[in-house]
């Protein structure tokens, strides 16, 4: 269960980063661990997100989880200090919601166990 928690915390450190380099003025984190599946919550303050940029974010985070990439990206995260792109994040979740009201972006992301 803690490592399975460490990889929930790396990918919503990732998520910050993303969010900030958008223009997040004020962010909010939610990390719910559970028997057979951990829950992150990210709500980010961004004035006037892009359409597009939240299209698109929302194709990326919504990829199928790929336990070959996920291998390979713990391998790669831990050797560097760059975040990850969106899509490899996706790539580590099994389901992903994405919503953005009232200058308010919420990304809510489930990660099986």
């Amino acid at each position: 269960m803690k490592f399975m928690v460490e990889k929930c915390t790396q990918i919503l450190s990732d998520l910050v980063l993303y969010c900030y380099g958008l223009g997040a003025t004020r962010l909010q984190m939610d990390l719910v661990p559970a028997e057979d599946q951990t829950t992150l919550v990210l709500k980010a303050d961004i004035d006037q997100l892009d359409p597009d940029i939240l299209e698109r974010l929302s194709r990326d985070l919504k990829q199928d989880r790929q336990k070959e990439v996920e291998e390979m990206y713990w391998s790669i995260v831990y050797d560097s200090s760059d975040p990850c792109e969106p899509t490899t994040i996706g790539m580590m979740l099994d389901n992903v919601e994405v919503h953005y009201e009232n200058n308010v972006l919420i990304i809510e992301a489930c990660r099986k166990n």
